[in-house]
């Protein structure tokens, strides 16, 4: 697909993300980067926590914008009932791994495209993709060279499946592309849809 007929924008400052749409030949013409409060509510699913944090973002960063098309995204990742929200807390990331270790997580992202015409939101698509995950049995050591990597801080779940983490995955159901934080062909999809 060619890029959308009107200015493309990222509403995220993931470096992921932006290589995801670089290498599905799109180019953003912008990135702006919401600042919205990511708690969770109480009793709400991992689908409708992160199709709702999706919209905020878009809708936080669209009152900017003129004539544009807008991308957002959020990543979340449950194993059993329990979130692991992003953290830079070593002994929180310790935790999710030895969580993880030899089990299947799963990961959401929800992703929101807007159409937005002199500065009015005039279409807005939010959708979520949903992949399943499964880590070997990792030892003690394999945990803590990852947490002192660095590689975890600041994620979904703590690790990048695009890094040191990817040689621990065992078993993926579902789109890659959505564990890296952005379902490419679902973006895609939207993008078209939108932009008609």
């Amino acid at each position: 697909m060619k890029n959308p007929s009107l200015p493309l924008v990222l509403a995220s400052g993931s470096k992921s993300r932006m290589a995801l749409l670089r290498d599905a030949g799109f180019t953003v013409d912008k990135i702006l980067i919401s600042d919205i409060d990511e708690s969770h509510y109480k009793k709400e699913t991992p689908k409708n926590y992160v199709l709702r944090l999706a919209r905020e973002k878009l809708l936080s960063v669209a009152n900017q914008l003129n004539n544009a098309i807008v991308i957002s995204a959020d990543t979340t990742v449950v194993c059993g009932t329990k979130f692991l929200d992003k953290t830079d807390d070593d002994n929180l990331l310790r935790e999710y791994w030895k969580l993880l270790s030899g089990r299947r997580h799963r990961v959401y992202t929800g992703v929101c495209c807007a159409k937005i015409i002199n500065g009015t939101v005039t279409k807005i698509q939010c959708k979520a993709e949903v992949t399943i995950v499964q880590f070997g049995r990792l030892t003690n050591e394999e945990i803590e060279n990852y947490i002192h990597s660095g590689e975890g801080r600041g994620k979904a779940g703590g690790c990048s499946i695009l890094g040191i983490a990817g040689r621990y995955v065992k078993f993926i159901r579902g789109t890659h592309t959505n564990v890296v934080g952005l379902p490419i062909q679902l973006t895609t999809q939207m993008l078209k849809s939108i932009d008609n």
